[in-house]
Protein backbone atom coordinates (compact mmCIF):
# COMPACT_ATOMS: atom_id res chain seq x y z
CA UNK A 1 0.00 0.00 0.00
CA UNK A 2 1.38 3.44 -0.93
CA UNK A 3 1.72 6.08 1.73
CA UNK A 4 -0.61 9.09 1.73
CA UNK A 5 0.91 12.11 0.03
CA UNK A 6 1.49 15.14 2.20
CA UNK A 7 0.32 18.63 1.26
CA UNK A 8 3.08 20.11 3.43
CA UNK A 9 5.03 22.90 1.72
CA UNK A 10 8.44 23.40 3.24
CA UNK A 11 9.61 26.80 4.45
CA UNK A 12 12.60 26.45 2.10
CA UNK A 13 10.32 26.08 -0.95
CA UNK A 14 8.12 28.96 0.21
CA UNK A 15 11.13 31.25 0.62
CA UNK A 16 12.49 30.23 -2.77
CA UNK A 17 9.17 31.18 -4.37
CA UNK A 18 9.03 34.48 -2.51
CA UNK A 19 12.53 35.44 -3.55
CA UNK A 20 11.84 34.58 -7.20
CA UNK A 21 8.46 36.36 -7.24
CA UNK A 22 9.74 39.27 -5.12
CA UNK A 23 6.75 38.85 -2.79
CA UNK A 24 4.30 39.76 -5.55
CA UNK A 25 1.55 37.87 -7.35
CA UNK A 26 3.24 35.92 -10.15
CA UNK A 27 0.17 36.08 -12.36
CA UNK A 28 -0.28 39.84 -12.66
CA UNK A 29 2.22 41.40 -10.27
CA UNK A 30 -0.32 42.53 -7.69
CA UNK A 31 1.22 43.96 -4.52
CA UNK A 32 1.26 42.04 -1.26
CA UNK A 33 1.39 43.95 2.02
CA UNK A 34 4.83 43.54 3.68
CA UNK A 35 3.29 43.08 7.14
CA UNK A 36 1.54 39.95 5.92
CA UNK A 37 4.60 38.08 4.68
CA UNK A 38 7.21 38.22 7.42
CA UNK A 39 7.22 34.68 8.75
CA UNK A 40 4.17 32.75 7.64
CA UNK A 41 4.14 30.51 4.56
CA UNK A 42 0.63 31.45 3.45
CA UNK A 43 -1.36 34.52 4.49
CA UNK A 44 -4.51 36.40 3.62
CA UNK A 45 -2.67 38.24 0.85
CA UNK A 46 -0.38 35.47 -0.40
CA UNK A 47 -1.46 32.05 -1.69
CA UNK A 48 0.49 29.10 -3.08
CA UNK A 49 -1.14 27.66 -6.18
CA UNK A 50 -0.34 24.21 -7.59
CA UNK A 51 0.08 24.63 -11.36
CA UNK A 52 -0.71 20.93 -11.75
CA UNK A 53 -3.33 20.39 -9.06
CA UNK A 54 -2.23 18.41 -6.03
CA UNK A 55 -5.31 16.20 -6.47
CA UNK A 56 -4.10 15.39 -10.00
CA UNK A 57 -0.60 14.36 -8.95
CA UNK A 58 1.11 17.75 -8.78
CA UNK A 59 3.97 17.95 -6.28
CA UNK A 60 4.98 20.59 -3.72
CA UNK A 61 8.17 21.71 -5.44
CA UNK A 62 8.91 25.29 -6.48
CA UNK A 63 8.61 24.19 -10.13
CA UNK A 64 4.94 23.31 -9.61
CA UNK A 65 4.01 26.13 -7.24
CA UNK A 66 3.47 29.82 -7.91
CA UNK A 67 2.67 32.76 -5.67
CA UNK A 68 -0.67 34.40 -6.41
CA UNK A 69 -2.89 36.90 -4.63
CA UNK A 70 -6.29 35.68 -3.36
CA UNK A 71 -8.22 37.31 -6.22
CA UNK A 72 -6.08 35.70 -8.91
CA UNK A 73 -6.17 32.37 -7.05
CA UNK A 74 -9.97 32.46 -7.10
CA UNK A 75 -10.01 33.31 -10.82
CA UNK A 76 -7.75 30.36 -11.67
CA UNK A 77 -9.95 27.86 -9.86
CA UNK A 78 -13.20 29.41 -11.04
CA UNK A 79 -12.22 29.47 -14.74
CA UNK A 80 -9.49 26.84 -15.32
CA UNK A 81 -10.27 26.98 -19.05
CA UNK A 82 -8.84 30.52 -19.12
CA UNK A 83 -5.75 29.55 -17.13
CA UNK A 84 -4.30 26.36 -18.68
CA UNK A 85 -1.19 24.78 -17.18
CA UNK A 86 1.30 25.91 -19.85
CA UNK A 87 0.01 29.48 -19.74
CA UNK A 88 0.36 29.59 -15.96
CA UNK A 89 3.92 28.30 -16.27
CA UNK A 90 4.65 31.00 -18.85
CA UNK A 91 3.20 33.69 -16.58
CA UNK A 92 5.35 32.48 -13.67
CA UNK A 93 8.47 32.40 -15.86
CA UNK A 94 7.71 35.85 -17.24
CA UNK A 95 7.33 37.46 -13.81
CA UNK A 96 10.40 35.76 -12.39
CA UNK A 97 12.46 36.74 -15.46
CA UNK A 98 11.93 40.49 -15.02
CA UNK A 99 15.03 41.06 -12.83
CA UNK A 100 17.17 39.77 -15.69
CA UNK A 101 16.12 42.65 -17.94
CA UNK A 102 18.85 44.87 -16.53
CA UNK A 103 22.12 44.30 -14.68
CA UNK A 104 22.16 44.86 -10.92
CA UNK A 105 24.38 47.89 -11.45
CA UNK A 106 23.16 50.33 -14.09
CA UNK A 107 25.06 53.19 -15.64
CA UNK A 108 24.30 55.32 -18.67
CA UNK A 109 26.79 54.52 -21.47
CA UNK A 110 25.96 57.79 -23.23
CA UNK A 111 27.26 60.03 -20.46
CA UNK A 112 30.67 61.30 -21.44
CA UNK A 113 32.58 61.24 -18.20
CA UNK A 114 35.56 59.66 -16.48
CA UNK A 115 35.43 58.37 -12.94
CA UNK A 116 38.98 59.67 -12.50
CA UNK A 117 37.92 63.22 -13.37
CA UNK A 118 34.45 63.11 -11.85
CA UNK A 119 33.75 60.77 -8.90
CA UNK A 120 30.89 58.37 -9.42
CA UNK A 121 27.97 58.16 -7.02
CA UNK A 122 26.26 54.82 -6.34
CA UNK A 123 22.59 55.12 -5.46
CA UNK A 124 20.13 52.31 -4.60
CA UNK A 125 17.12 52.41 -6.91
CA UNK A 126 13.75 50.64 -6.53
CA UNK A 127 11.18 50.22 -9.29
CA UNK A 128 8.28 49.69 -6.92
CA UNK A 129 5.75 48.64 -9.54
CA UNK A 130 7.62 45.39 -10.12
CA UNK A 131 9.60 45.36 -6.86
CA UNK A 132 12.89 45.44 -8.77
CA UNK A 133 16.04 46.71 -7.05
CA UNK A 134 19.13 48.08 -8.76
CA UNK A 135 22.10 50.31 -8.11
CA UNK A 136 22.51 53.38 -10.28
CA UNK A 137 26.06 54.52 -11.02
CA UNK A 138 26.03 58.18 -12.03
CA UNK A 139 28.51 61.05 -12.18
CA UNK A 140 28.39 63.34 -9.17
CA UNK A 141 27.78 66.41 -11.33
CA UNK A 142 24.57 64.98 -12.83
CA UNK A 143 21.26 66.55 -11.81
CA UNK A 144 18.01 64.83 -10.89
CA UNK A 145 16.40 65.71 -14.24
CA UNK A 146 19.14 63.82 -16.09
CA UNK A 147 18.75 60.82 -13.80
CA UNK A 148 14.97 60.84 -14.28
CA UNK A 149 15.34 60.93 -18.07
CA UNK A 150 17.80 58.05 -17.94
CA UNK A 151 15.60 56.00 -15.61
CA UNK A 152 12.58 56.58 -17.86
CA UNK A 153 14.32 55.51 -21.06
CA UNK A 154 16.61 52.73 -19.86
CA UNK A 155 14.82 51.29 -16.82
CA UNK A 156 11.08 52.00 -16.89
CA UNK A 157 10.47 51.63 -20.62
CA UNK A 158 12.16 48.21 -20.94
CA UNK A 159 10.36 46.97 -17.80
CA UNK A 160 6.92 48.13 -18.93
CA UNK A 161 7.54 46.98 -22.50
CA UNK A 162 8.50 43.50 -21.27
CA UNK A 163 5.46 43.42 -18.98
CA UNK A 164 3.20 43.91 -22.00
CA UNK A 165 4.34 40.56 -23.37
CA UNK A 166 3.07 38.66 -20.32
CA UNK A 167 0.19 36.22 -20.92
CA UNK A 168 -1.88 38.04 -18.25
CA UNK A 169 -0.53 41.61 -18.25
CA UNK A 170 -1.54 43.81 -15.33
CA UNK A 171 -3.10 47.22 -15.85
CA UNK A 172 0.27 48.79 -15.12
CA UNK A 173 1.64 47.13 -18.23
CA UNK A 174 -0.42 49.66 -20.20
CA UNK A 175 1.38 52.62 -18.64
CA UNK A 176 2.79 55.30 -20.89
CA UNK A 177 4.63 58.31 -19.53
CA UNK A 178 6.21 61.47 -20.83
CA UNK A 179 7.95 62.46 -17.62
CA UNK A 180 9.50 60.60 -14.71
CA UNK A 181 9.71 62.16 -11.27
CA UNK A 182 12.04 60.75 -8.63
CA UNK A 183 11.55 60.67 -4.88
CA UNK A 184 13.28 59.07 -1.92
CA UNK A 185 11.78 55.91 -0.51
CA UNK A 186 11.53 57.52 2.94
CA UNK A 187 9.33 60.32 1.55
CA UNK A 188 7.68 59.09 -1.67
CA UNK A 189 5.18 61.96 -1.86
CA UNK A 190 7.87 64.65 -2.12
CA UNK A 191 9.55 64.72 -5.51
CA UNK A 192 13.17 65.77 -5.72
CA UNK A 193 14.00 69.17 -7.29
CA UNK A 194 14.95 68.61 -10.97
CA UNK A 195 18.09 70.80 -10.69
CA UNK A 196 19.42 69.12 -7.53
CA UNK A 197 22.97 67.81 -7.96
CA UNK A 198 23.16 64.08 -7.39
CA UNK A 199 26.22 64.63 -5.19
CA UNK A 200 24.02 66.67 -2.82
CA UNK A 201 21.38 63.97 -2.51
CA UNK A 202 20.96 62.92 1.11
CA UNK A 203 20.22 59.20 0.93
CA UNK A 204 19.63 57.71 4.37
CA UNK A 205 20.53 54.22 5.52
CA UNK A 206 18.27 51.68 3.85
CA UNK A 207 16.80 54.45 1.67
CA UNK A 208 16.65 54.43 -2.13
CA UNK A 209 15.46 56.42 -5.11
CA UNK A 210 12.07 55.47 -6.51
CA UNK A 211 10.40 56.43 -9.76
CA UNK A 212 7.16 57.55 -8.18
CA UNK A 213 5.29 58.79 -11.21
CA UNK A 214 4.71 55.37 -12.79
CA UNK A 215 2.70 53.93 -9.88
CA UNK A 216 0.55 57.05 -9.64
CA UNK A 217 -0.97 56.37 -13.08
CA UNK A 218 -3.06 53.40 -11.96
CA UNK A 219 -6.38 55.17 -11.43
CA UNK A 220 -6.17 57.11 -14.69
CA UNK A 221 -5.38 53.92 -16.59
CA UNK A 222 -8.26 52.10 -14.95
CA UNK A 223 -10.65 54.72 -16.29
CA UNK A 224 -9.15 54.45 -19.76
CA UNK A 225 -9.61 50.68 -19.78
CA UNK A 226 -13.28 51.04 -18.82
CA UNK A 227 -13.82 53.42 -21.73
CA UNK A 228 -12.03 51.12 -24.16
CA UNK A 229 -14.50 48.33 -23.44
CA UNK A 230 -17.11 50.30 -25.36
CA UNK A 231 -14.89 50.79 -28.41
CA UNK A 232 -14.39 48.54 -31.43
CA UNK A 233 -11.44 46.22 -30.97
CA UNK A 234 -8.63 47.04 -33.39
CA UNK A 235 -6.27 44.77 -35.26
CA UNK A 236 -2.73 44.74 -33.83
CA UNK A 237 0.81 43.81 -34.80
CA UNK A 238 3.61 43.59 -32.25
CA UNK A 239 7.37 43.17 -32.60
CA UNK A 240 9.54 41.58 -29.89
CA UNK A 241 13.21 40.63 -29.97
CA UNK A 242 16.24 39.92 -27.77
CA UNK A 243 18.53 42.40 -26.00
CA UNK A 244 20.44 43.05 -29.23
CA UNK A 245 20.13 44.59 -31.69
CA UNK A 246 19.11 47.42 -29.40
CA UNK A 247 16.95 49.07 -32.06
CA UNK A 248 14.71 47.17 -34.47
CA UNK A 249 12.01 49.23 -36.17
CA UNK A 250 8.54 48.03 -37.11
CA UNK A 251 7.36 49.38 -40.49
CA UNK A 252 3.72 49.28 -41.53
CA UNK A 253 2.91 50.35 -45.10
CA UNK A 254 -0.67 51.12 -46.09
CA UNK A 255 -1.98 51.63 -49.62
CA UNK A 256 -5.66 52.48 -49.94
CA UNK A 257 -8.20 55.25 -50.46
CA UNK A 258 -5.99 56.32 -53.37
CA UNK A 259 -3.15 57.16 -50.97
CA UNK A 260 -0.03 55.54 -49.55
CA UNK A 261 1.51 55.96 -46.11
CA UNK A 262 4.18 54.39 -43.91
CA UNK A 263 3.76 54.17 -40.13
CA UNK A 264 7.13 53.94 -38.38
CA UNK A 265 9.25 55.71 -35.78
CA UNK A 266 9.34 58.95 -37.79
CA UNK A 267 5.60 58.95 -38.38
CA UNK A 268 3.70 57.19 -35.57
CA UNK A 269 0.41 57.57 -37.43
CA UNK A 270 -3.10 58.20 -36.16
CA UNK A 271 -6.32 56.25 -35.60
CA UNK A 272 -8.50 59.28 -36.28
CA UNK A 273 -7.86 59.54 -40.02
CA UNK A 274 -5.86 57.91 -42.83
CA UNK A 275 -3.77 55.70 -42.50
CA UNK A 276 -5.97 54.55 -39.57
CA UNK A 277 -2.91 53.02 -37.89
CA UNK A 278 -0.77 54.10 -34.95
CA UNK A 279 2.53 52.88 -33.48
CA UNK A 280 2.60 52.97 -29.67
CA UNK A 281 6.26 53.97 -29.28
CA UNK A 282 9.75 53.52 -30.69
CA UNK A 283 11.79 51.13 -28.53
CA UNK A 284 15.56 51.71 -28.75
CA UNK A 285 16.92 49.57 -25.93
CA UNK A 286 16.16 45.99 -26.92
CA UNK A 287 13.35 43.53 -26.27
CA UNK A 288 10.41 45.64 -27.48
CA UNK A 289 7.58 45.28 -27.91
CA UNK A 290 6.75 47.85 -30.53
CA UNK A 291 2.98 47.59 -30.85
CA UNK A 292 0.89 48.97 -33.68
CA UNK A 293 -2.91 49.16 -33.80
CA UNK A 294 -4.82 49.55 -37.04
CA UNK A 295 -8.28 49.41 -38.58
CA UNK A 296 -8.81 47.48 -41.81
CA UNK A 297 -9.84 49.47 -44.87
CA UNK A 298 -12.54 48.07 -47.12
CA UNK A 299 -9.97 48.15 -49.91
CA UNK A 300 -6.32 48.30 -49.03
CA UNK A 301 -2.94 46.60 -49.11
CA UNK A 302 -0.86 46.33 -45.94
CA UNK A 303 2.83 45.44 -45.79
CA UNK A 304 4.59 44.55 -42.53
CA UNK A 305 8.39 44.70 -42.36
CA UNK A 306 11.19 45.15 -39.82
CA UNK A 307 14.40 47.17 -40.21
CA UNK A 308 17.61 46.40 -38.31
CA UNK A 309 18.34 50.05 -37.45
CA UNK A 310 21.19 49.70 -34.91
CA UNK A 311 22.60 46.60 -36.68
CA UNK A 312 24.94 45.36 -33.89
CA UNK A 313 24.24 41.80 -35.01
CA UNK A 314 22.51 40.35 -38.11
CA UNK A 315 18.73 40.09 -38.18
CA UNK A 316 18.93 36.29 -38.31
CA UNK A 317 20.40 36.32 -34.76
CA UNK A 318 17.92 38.83 -33.31
CA UNK A 319 15.30 36.27 -32.17
CA UNK A 320 12.71 38.71 -33.44
CA UNK A 321 9.05 37.67 -33.42
CA UNK A 322 6.06 39.35 -35.05
CA UNK A 323 2.59 38.62 -33.70
CA UNK A 324 -0.32 39.67 -35.89
CA UNK A 325 -3.90 39.70 -34.59
CA UNK A 326 -6.38 40.28 -37.37
CA UNK A 327 -10.09 39.49 -37.67
CA UNK A 328 -10.04 37.38 -34.53
CA UNK A 329 -7.14 35.22 -35.72
CA UNK A 330 -3.58 35.30 -34.36
CA UNK A 331 -0.46 34.66 -36.47
CA UNK A 332 3.14 34.45 -35.32
CA UNK A 333 6.22 34.91 -37.49
CA UNK A 334 9.76 34.13 -36.32
CA UNK A 335 12.61 35.93 -38.04
CA UNK A 336 14.36 33.45 -40.39
CA UNK A 337 17.70 32.01 -39.27
CA UNK A 338 19.07 32.39 -42.80
CA UNK A 339 19.53 35.36 -45.10
CA UNK A 340 21.59 38.53 -45.43
CA UNK A 341 20.36 42.08 -45.21
CA UNK A 342 18.89 44.63 -42.82
CA UNK A 343 15.25 44.13 -43.79
CA UNK A 344 12.86 41.38 -42.73
CA UNK A 345 9.84 41.21 -45.03
CA UNK A 346 7.14 39.63 -42.91
CA UNK A 347 3.88 39.59 -44.82
CA UNK A 348 1.48 41.41 -47.14
CA UNK A 349 -2.31 41.59 -46.74
CA UNK A 350 -4.54 42.51 -49.67
CA UNK A 351 -7.97 43.07 -48.14
CA UNK A 352 -9.77 43.68 -51.42
CA UNK A 353 -8.56 40.42 -52.95
CA UNK A 354 -8.63 38.47 -49.71
CA UNK A 355 -4.96 37.51 -50.10
CA UNK A 356 -2.54 36.93 -47.21
CA UNK A 357 1.04 36.46 -48.44
CA UNK A 358 3.36 35.11 -45.72
CA UNK A 359 6.73 36.23 -47.09
CA UNK A 360 8.99 35.90 -44.01
CA UNK A 361 12.32 36.61 -45.71
CA UNK A 362 15.49 38.59 -44.89
CA UNK A 363 16.63 40.85 -47.72
CA UNK A 364 18.39 44.11 -48.58
CA UNK A 365 15.30 45.41 -50.36
CA UNK A 366 11.90 46.44 -49.07
CA UNK A 367 10.33 45.94 -52.50
CA UNK A 368 8.08 42.91 -52.87
CA UNK A 369 8.70 40.52 -55.72
CA UNK A 370 6.79 37.44 -56.75
CA UNK A 371 9.72 35.17 -55.90
CA UNK A 372 9.63 36.48 -52.32
CA UNK A 373 6.28 34.79 -51.71
CA UNK A 374 6.12 31.43 -49.98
Amino acid sequence: MSEDRSRYISVHVAQELRNAARDRCSLQGHSIEPDEIRERIETNTLHMHHVVYFSEGGDNTSNNLMLVCPNCHAKIHRRPDLYPIETLRLAKWHWESMPKLLPEQIEDPTWQRSCNDQPCVRIPFVLETFNLRYELIVPGNAIIRQIADFVGNFVLRPAFAFSRTAPFPSILARAEFDRVELALQSDPDTFLPPDLLISELNVGEGDALIAASDVRMVHMLALEVEREKEEIELETVSLRWAAVPRDLDLHFDVEGEGRRARVWYRHLGTLKSFPWAKLSEDIRCGYGPEILSFGLLAKGVYTISVHNYSNEIPLRDSKAVIELNIRGESYQFECPYEGEGRWWLVCRIDVDRGEFDKINKITDSIEFHENDLM
